[in-house]
Protein backbone atom coordinates (compact mmCIF):
# COMPACT_ATOMS: atom_id res chain seq x y z
CA UNK A 1 0.00 0.00 0.00
CA UNK A 2 1.55 3.30 -1.14
CA UNK A 3 0.83 6.73 0.38
CA UNK A 4 -1.30 7.60 -2.64
CA UNK A 5 -3.39 4.43 -2.18
CA UNK A 6 -3.87 4.76 1.59
CA UNK A 7 -7.53 5.50 2.38
CA UNK A 8 -7.79 8.40 4.84
CA UNK A 9 -10.95 9.73 6.53
CA UNK A 10 -10.89 13.32 7.79
CA UNK A 11 -13.65 14.14 10.27
CA UNK A 12 -14.30 17.75 11.33
CA UNK A 13 -17.47 19.76 11.66
CA UNK A 14 -15.81 22.92 10.33
CA UNK A 15 -15.52 22.99 6.55
CA UNK A 16 -12.43 25.24 6.50
CA UNK A 17 -10.62 22.82 8.80
CA UNK A 18 -11.53 19.87 6.58
CA UNK A 19 -10.34 21.72 3.49
CA UNK A 20 -7.06 22.85 5.10
CA UNK A 21 -6.19 19.40 6.43
CA UNK A 22 -7.18 17.64 3.19
CA UNK A 23 -5.09 20.08 1.14
CA UNK A 24 -2.07 19.64 3.40
CA UNK A 25 -2.32 15.85 3.26
CA UNK A 26 -2.61 15.96 -0.54
CA UNK A 27 0.60 17.99 -0.72
CA UNK A 28 2.29 15.23 1.27
CA UNK A 29 1.22 12.63 -1.29
CA UNK A 30 -2.02 11.32 0.26
CA UNK A 31 -4.59 11.42 -2.54
CA UNK A 32 -7.28 8.96 -1.41
CA UNK A 33 -9.03 11.18 1.14
CA UNK A 34 -12.68 11.16 2.23
CA UNK A 35 -14.23 13.77 4.50
CA UNK A 36 -17.09 13.69 7.02
CA UNK A 37 -18.82 16.70 8.60
CA UNK A 38 -19.79 15.01 11.86
CA UNK A 39 -19.42 11.84 13.91
CA UNK A 40 -22.59 10.21 12.64
CA UNK A 41 -21.51 10.57 9.00
CA UNK A 42 -18.06 9.30 9.89
CA UNK A 43 -19.49 6.09 11.38
CA UNK A 44 -21.67 5.56 8.32
CA UNK A 45 -18.64 5.90 6.04
CA UNK A 46 -16.56 3.58 8.19
CA UNK A 47 -19.23 0.89 8.05
CA UNK A 48 -19.61 1.31 4.29
CA UNK A 49 -16.00 0.94 3.19
CA UNK A 50 -12.44 0.19 4.35
CA UNK A 51 -10.14 2.93 5.63
CA UNK A 52 -6.49 2.87 6.67
CA UNK A 53 -6.45 5.92 8.96
CA UNK A 54 -8.95 8.29 10.58
CA UNK A 55 -8.08 11.86 11.55
CA UNK A 56 -10.84 12.70 14.01
CA UNK A 57 -11.80 16.04 15.54
CA UNK A 58 -12.66 15.87 19.23
CA UNK A 59 -15.28 18.59 19.64
CA UNK A 60 -18.24 18.11 17.31
CA UNK A 61 -22.02 18.45 17.77
CA UNK A 62 -24.33 15.44 18.14
CA UNK A 63 -21.73 12.63 18.10
CA UNK A 64 -18.35 13.95 19.25
CA UNK A 65 -14.92 12.50 18.61
CA UNK A 66 -14.77 10.62 21.92
CA UNK A 67 -18.01 8.80 21.08
CA UNK A 68 -16.89 7.96 17.55
CA UNK A 69 -13.60 6.60 18.89
CA UNK A 70 -15.37 4.54 21.56
CA UNK A 71 -17.76 3.01 19.01
CA UNK A 72 -14.91 2.20 16.63
CA UNK A 73 -12.91 0.38 19.27
CA UNK A 74 -16.00 -1.55 20.38
CA UNK A 75 -16.58 -2.81 16.82
CA UNK A 76 -14.39 -5.79 15.88
CA UNK A 77 -14.50 -4.76 12.22
CA UNK A 78 -13.28 -1.20 12.92
CA UNK A 79 -11.04 -1.40 15.98
CA UNK A 80 -7.93 -2.18 13.91
CA UNK A 81 -8.14 1.18 12.07
CA UNK A 82 -5.69 3.67 13.62
CA UNK A 83 -7.14 6.99 14.79
CA UNK A 84 -5.32 10.30 15.25
CA UNK A 85 -7.34 12.69 17.39
CA UNK A 86 -7.20 16.34 16.32
CA UNK A 87 -8.29 19.22 18.52
CA UNK A 88 -7.56 22.78 19.59
CA UNK A 89 -7.90 21.50 23.15
CA UNK A 90 -4.35 21.08 24.39
CA UNK A 91 -5.18 19.82 27.83
CA UNK A 92 -3.45 16.76 29.15
CA UNK A 93 -6.74 15.28 30.38
CA UNK A 94 -8.16 15.28 26.84
CA UNK A 95 -5.01 13.64 25.49
CA UNK A 96 -5.12 10.94 28.19
CA UNK A 97 -8.80 10.26 27.57
CA UNK A 98 -8.22 9.78 23.84
CA UNK A 99 -5.29 7.44 24.40
CA UNK A 100 -7.27 5.42 26.96
CA UNK A 101 -10.11 5.08 24.46
CA UNK A 102 -7.67 3.59 21.91
CA UNK A 103 -6.41 6.50 19.80
CA UNK A 104 -3.02 5.98 18.17
CA UNK A 105 -1.96 9.60 18.51
CA UNK A 106 -3.09 13.16 19.26
CA UNK A 107 -2.40 16.27 17.19
CA UNK A 108 -3.13 19.79 18.39
CA UNK A 109 -4.43 22.52 16.12
CA UNK A 110 -3.02 24.40 14.28
CA UNK A 111 -1.14 21.62 12.51
CA UNK A 112 2.61 21.42 12.35
CA UNK A 113 3.30 20.05 8.81
CA UNK A 114 6.39 18.09 9.86
CA UNK A 115 4.65 16.61 12.89
CA UNK A 116 1.56 15.79 10.79
CA UNK A 117 3.65 13.97 8.17
CA UNK A 118 5.58 12.01 10.80
CA UNK A 119 2.53 10.87 12.77
CA UNK A 120 0.39 10.04 9.75
CA UNK A 121 3.31 8.09 8.25
CA UNK A 122 3.93 6.20 11.52
CA UNK A 123 0.25 5.27 11.88
CA UNK A 124 0.01 4.06 8.29
CA UNK A 125 3.16 2.00 8.68
CA UNK A 126 1.68 0.30 11.76
CA UNK A 127 -1.51 -0.31 9.78
CA UNK A 128 0.49 -1.85 6.93
CA UNK A 129 2.30 -4.15 9.34
CA UNK A 130 -0.99 -5.08 11.00
CA UNK A 131 -2.55 -5.89 7.65
CA UNK A 132 0.46 -7.98 6.63
CA UNK A 133 0.40 -9.95 9.88
CA UNK A 134 -3.37 -10.42 9.63
CA UNK A 135 -3.16 -11.58 6.02
CA UNK A 136 -0.27 -13.94 6.77
CA UNK A 137 -2.07 -15.34 9.80
CA UNK A 138 -5.17 -15.87 7.70
CA UNK A 139 -3.11 -17.64 5.02
CA UNK A 140 -1.43 -19.90 7.57
CA UNK A 141 -4.73 -20.67 9.26
CA UNK A 142 -6.32 -21.47 5.92
CA UNK A 143 -3.36 -23.62 4.89
CA UNK A 144 -3.58 -25.53 8.16
CA UNK A 145 -7.31 -26.03 7.67
CA UNK A 146 -6.69 -27.31 4.13
CA UNK A 147 -3.99 -29.71 5.32
CA UNK A 148 -6.19 -30.92 8.15
CA UNK A 149 -9.07 -31.52 5.75
CA UNK A 150 -6.94 -33.50 3.28
CA UNK A 151 -5.51 -35.48 6.19
CA UNK A 152 -9.01 -36.25 7.46
CA UNK A 153 -10.03 -37.51 4.01
CA UNK A 154 -6.94 -39.72 3.79
CA UNK A 155 -7.80 -41.21 7.19
CA UNK A 156 -11.34 -41.95 5.99
CA UNK A 157 -9.90 -43.59 2.85
CA UNK A 158 -7.65 -45.72 5.04
CA UNK A 159 -10.50 -46.66 7.36
CA UNK A 160 -12.94 -47.45 4.52
CA UNK A 161 -10.90 -49.06 1.72
CA UNK A 162 -13.94 -50.87 0.33
CA UNK A 163 -16.59 -48.15 0.73
CA UNK A 164 -16.39 -44.78 -1.06
CA UNK A 165 -19.50 -43.29 0.58
CA UNK A 166 -17.79 -42.11 3.79
CA UNK A 167 -15.06 -40.54 1.64
CA UNK A 168 -17.57 -38.73 -0.60
CA UNK A 169 -19.51 -37.51 2.44
CA UNK A 170 -16.36 -36.14 4.10
CA UNK A 171 -15.30 -34.42 0.88
CA UNK A 172 -18.71 -32.74 0.49
CA UNK A 173 -18.68 -31.54 4.10
CA UNK A 174 -15.11 -30.20 3.85
CA UNK A 175 -15.81 -28.46 0.53
CA UNK A 176 -18.74 -26.52 1.99
CA UNK A 177 -16.82 -25.50 5.11
CA UNK A 178 -13.54 -24.49 3.49
CA UNK A 179 -14.91 -22.90 0.32
CA UNK A 180 -17.60 -20.85 2.04
CA UNK A 181 -20.18 -22.86 0.17
CA UNK A 182 -23.90 -23.21 0.64
CA UNK A 183 -23.88 -26.85 -0.40
CA UNK A 184 -21.68 -29.38 -2.19
CA UNK A 185 -22.18 -32.70 -3.93
CA UNK A 186 -20.11 -35.50 -5.42
CA UNK A 187 -21.19 -37.15 -8.67
CA UNK A 188 -20.26 -40.52 -10.21
CA UNK A 189 -19.96 -40.85 -13.99
CA UNK A 190 -20.30 -44.17 -15.81
CA UNK A 191 -19.27 -42.93 -19.23
CA UNK A 192 -22.74 -41.83 -20.19
CA UNK A 193 -24.77 -40.74 -17.17
CA UNK A 194 -24.03 -38.83 -13.98
CA UNK A 195 -25.20 -40.48 -10.75
CA UNK A 196 -25.58 -39.20 -7.19
CA UNK A 197 -22.61 -39.86 -4.92
CA UNK A 198 -23.03 -37.69 -1.81
CA UNK A 199 -24.07 -34.20 -0.77
CA UNK A 200 -23.87 -31.77 2.14
CA UNK A 201 -25.74 -28.58 2.92
CA UNK A 202 -28.83 -29.19 0.82
CA UNK A 203 -32.21 -28.88 2.48
CA UNK A 204 -34.59 -31.81 2.26
CA UNK A 205 -36.48 -29.97 -0.49
CA UNK A 206 -33.26 -29.12 -2.33
CA UNK A 207 -31.96 -32.69 -2.09
CA UNK A 208 -35.25 -34.03 -3.43
CA UNK A 209 -35.16 -31.58 -6.35
CA UNK A 210 -31.54 -32.51 -7.05
CA UNK A 211 -32.14 -36.25 -7.00
CA UNK A 212 -35.13 -35.89 -9.34
CA UNK A 213 -32.67 -34.60 -11.94
CA UNK A 214 -30.58 -37.80 -11.75
CA UNK A 215 -29.33 -39.81 -13.45
CA UNK A 216 -28.66 -37.37 -16.26
CA UNK A 217 -26.41 -36.94 -19.26
CA UNK A 218 -23.13 -35.10 -18.77
CA UNK A 219 -23.31 -31.99 -20.92
CA UNK A 220 -22.77 -28.26 -21.09
CA UNK A 221 -26.03 -27.50 -19.30
CA UNK A 222 -24.67 -28.21 -15.78
CA UNK A 223 -21.46 -27.31 -13.98
CA UNK A 224 -20.67 -30.97 -13.23
CA UNK A 225 -21.46 -31.93 -16.80
CA UNK A 226 -19.15 -29.24 -18.15
CA UNK A 227 -16.33 -30.36 -15.85
CA UNK A 228 -16.76 -33.96 -17.01
CA UNK A 229 -17.10 -33.17 -20.72
CA UNK A 230 -14.25 -30.63 -20.75
CA UNK A 231 -12.11 -32.61 -18.28
CA UNK A 232 -11.24 -29.39 -16.46
CA UNK A 233 -12.60 -26.93 -13.90
CA UNK A 234 -15.97 -25.40 -14.81
CA UNK A 235 -17.25 -22.22 -13.14
CA UNK A 236 -20.61 -20.52 -13.44
CA UNK A 237 -20.20 -17.16 -11.65
CA UNK A 238 -23.92 -16.36 -11.91
CA UNK A 239 -26.41 -19.12 -12.67
CA UNK A 240 -29.17 -16.56 -13.19
CA UNK A 241 -27.21 -15.02 -16.05
CA UNK A 242 -27.01 -18.34 -17.93
CA UNK A 243 -30.45 -19.05 -19.33
CA UNK A 244 -29.43 -22.47 -20.66
CA UNK A 245 -28.25 -23.65 -17.25
CA UNK A 246 -30.29 -26.76 -16.52
CA UNK A 247 -29.63 -26.50 -12.81
CA UNK A 248 -31.62 -23.26 -12.64
CA UNK A 249 -34.63 -25.14 -11.25
CA UNK A 250 -32.45 -26.32 -8.39
CA UNK A 251 -31.09 -22.77 -8.04
CA UNK A 252 -34.64 -21.51 -7.54
CA UNK A 253 -35.31 -24.07 -4.82
CA UNK A 254 -32.13 -23.45 -2.80
CA UNK A 255 -31.40 -19.90 -4.11
CA UNK A 256 -27.72 -20.28 -4.93
CA UNK A 257 -26.05 -17.95 -7.42
CA UNK A 258 -22.61 -19.35 -8.27
CA UNK A 259 -21.16 -22.84 -8.65
CA UNK A 260 -17.84 -24.46 -9.49
CA UNK A 261 -17.14 -28.08 -10.44
CA UNK A 262 -13.91 -30.05 -10.81
CA UNK A 263 -13.73 -33.41 -12.58
CA UNK A 264 -12.59 -36.72 -11.10
CA UNK A 265 -10.06 -38.00 -13.63
CA UNK A 266 -8.56 -41.48 -13.73
CA UNK A 267 -5.85 -41.79 -16.37
CA UNK A 268 -7.28 -38.68 -17.99
CA UNK A 269 -10.80 -40.09 -18.25
CA UNK A 270 -13.68 -38.59 -16.21
CA UNK A 271 -15.32 -40.80 -13.59
CA UNK A 272 -17.18 -38.11 -11.66
CA UNK A 273 -17.13 -34.53 -10.39
CA UNK A 274 -17.20 -32.44 -7.22
CA UNK A 275 -19.31 -29.27 -7.19
CA UNK A 276 -19.68 -26.45 -4.66
CA UNK A 277 -22.35 -23.75 -4.81
CA UNK A 278 -22.57 -20.39 -3.02
CA UNK A 279 -25.42 -17.99 -2.28
CA UNK A 280 -23.53 -15.03 -3.80
CA UNK A 281 -22.57 -14.48 -7.42
CA UNK A 282 -18.89 -14.39 -8.35
CA UNK A 283 -15.94 -16.61 -9.19
CA UNK A 284 -14.25 -18.92 -6.71
CA UNK A 285 -10.63 -18.02 -5.80
CA UNK A 286 -7.80 -20.12 -7.18
CA UNK A 287 -6.79 -21.45 -3.76
CA UNK A 288 -10.24 -22.96 -3.26
CA UNK A 289 -10.22 -24.48 -6.74
CA UNK A 290 -6.81 -26.01 -5.98
CA UNK A 291 -8.25 -27.48 -2.79
CA UNK A 292 -11.18 -29.00 -4.68
CA UNK A 293 -8.76 -30.51 -7.19
CA UNK A 294 -6.91 -32.12 -4.28
CA UNK A 295 -10.23 -33.47 -3.02
CA UNK A 296 -10.93 -34.80 -6.53
CA UNK A 297 -7.59 -36.63 -6.57
CA UNK A 298 -8.42 -38.17 -3.20
CA UNK A 299 -11.86 -39.23 -4.41
CA UNK A 300 -10.22 -40.98 -7.38
CA UNK A 301 -7.86 -42.78 -4.97
CA UNK A 302 -10.86 -43.96 -2.93
CA UNK A 303 -12.70 -45.17 -6.03
CA UNK A 304 -9.60 -46.95 -7.33
CA UNK A 305 -8.96 -48.57 -3.94
CA UNK A 306 -12.52 -49.90 -3.83
CA UNK A 307 -12.25 -51.11 -7.44
CA UNK A 308 -8.97 -52.89 -6.78
CA UNK A 309 -10.36 -54.46 -3.65
CA UNK A 310 -13.41 -55.69 -5.56
CA UNK A 311 -11.13 -57.05 -8.31
CA UNK A 312 -9.02 -58.91 -5.77
CA UNK A 313 -12.11 -60.30 -4.08
CA UNK A 314 -13.57 -61.41 -7.42
CA UNK A 315 -10.29 -63.04 -8.45
CA UNK A 316 -10.04 -64.76 -5.07
CA UNK A 317 -13.57 -66.12 -5.47
CA UNK A 318 -12.73 -67.35 -8.97
CA UNK A 319 -9.61 -69.11 -7.76
CA UNK A 320 -11.43 -70.62 -4.78
CA UNK A 321 -14.23 -71.82 -7.02
CA UNK A 322 -11.75 -73.26 -9.53
CA UNK A 323 -9.94 -75.08 -6.74
CA UNK A 324 -13.23 -76.47 -5.45
CA UNK A 325 -14.12 -77.68 -8.95
CA UNK A 326 -10.75 -79.35 -9.36
CA UNK A 327 -11.04 -80.95 -5.94
CA UNK A 328 -14.55 -82.19 -6.72
CA UNK A 329 -13.41 -83.65 -10.04
CA UNK A 330 -10.54 -85.39 -8.28
CA UNK A 331 -12.91 -86.75 -5.62
CA UNK A 332 -15.21 -88.22 -8.28
CA UNK A 333 -12.26 -89.77 -10.10
CA UNK A 334 -11.09 -91.26 -6.80
CA UNK A 335 -14.49 -92.84 -6.20
CA UNK A 336 -14.52 -94.22 -9.74
CA UNK A 337 -11.11 -95.80 -9.26
CA UNK A 338 -12.19 -97.42 -5.99
CA UNK A 339 -15.62 -98.52 -7.23
CA UNK A 340 -14.89 -100.05 -10.59
CA UNK A 341 -17.96 -102.27 -10.57
CA UNK A 342 -20.22 -100.21 -8.30
CA UNK A 343 -22.03 -97.22 -9.82
CA UNK A 344 -24.16 -96.02 -6.84
CA UNK A 345 -21.20 -94.60 -4.84
CA UNK A 346 -20.05 -92.75 -7.94
CA UNK A 347 -23.52 -91.37 -8.65
CA UNK A 348 -24.01 -90.34 -5.00
CA UNK A 349 -20.71 -88.46 -5.00
CA UNK A 350 -21.58 -86.69 -8.28
CA UNK A 351 -25.00 -85.41 -7.16
CA UNK A 352 -23.77 -84.40 -3.71
CA UNK A 353 -20.85 -82.49 -5.20
CA UNK A 354 -23.05 -80.88 -7.86
CA UNK A 355 -25.57 -79.72 -5.28
CA UNK A 356 -22.87 -78.29 -3.04
CA UNK A 357 -20.90 -76.48 -5.75
CA UNK A 358 -24.01 -75.09 -7.42
CA UNK A 359 -25.48 -73.96 -4.09
CA UNK A 360 -28.65 -75.88 -4.94
CA UNK A 361 -31.26 -77.29 -2.58
CA UNK A 362 -31.71 -80.52 -4.58
CA UNK A 363 -29.77 -82.50 -7.14
CA UNK A 364 -30.94 -85.60 -9.01
CA UNK A 365 -29.12 -87.92 -11.44
CA UNK A 366 -31.28 -89.84 -13.92
CA UNK A 367 -30.18 -93.01 -15.74
CA UNK A 368 -31.70 -94.29 -18.97
CA UNK A 369 -32.94 -97.79 -18.26
CA UNK A 370 -35.10 -99.74 -20.70
CA UNK A 371 -36.08 -96.66 -22.62
CA UNK A 372 -37.04 -94.79 -19.45
CA UNK A 373 -35.18 -92.37 -17.21
CA UNK A 374 -35.02 -93.55 -13.65
CA UNK A 375 -33.55 -91.83 -10.58
CA UNK A 376 -30.11 -93.23 -10.00
CA UNK A 377 -29.02 -90.88 -7.21
CA UNK A 378 -30.24 -87.79 -5.41
CA UNK A 379 -29.11 -85.29 -2.80
CA UNK A 380 -31.20 -82.95 -0.70
CA UNK A 381 -34.45 -84.65 -1.71
CA UNK A 382 -36.88 -86.65 0.36
CA UNK A 383 -36.97 -90.27 -0.67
Amino acid sequence: MSDADAALLVVDDIEDNRFALTRRLARQGYLNITTAADGRQALELLNAGPFDLVLLDVMMPNVNGYEVLAQMKADCSLRHIPVIMISAIDEIDSVIRCIELGAEDYLPKPFNPTLLRARVGACLERKRLHDQVTARTRELTEALEYQTATGDILRVISASPTDVQPVFKTIAESAVRLCGGQFSFVMRFDGGLMHFGASHGLSAEGLEAFQRMLPMQAGEDTASGRAIVRRTVAQIPDVQAEFAYAGSNLAQVVTYRSIVAVPLLRDGEPIGAIAVARADAGSFPERQIALLQTFADQAVIAIENARLFDDVQARTRELTESLEYQTATSDVLGIISRSTFELPPVFDTIVETARRLCAAEHAVLFKLDGGKYRVAASSGTTA
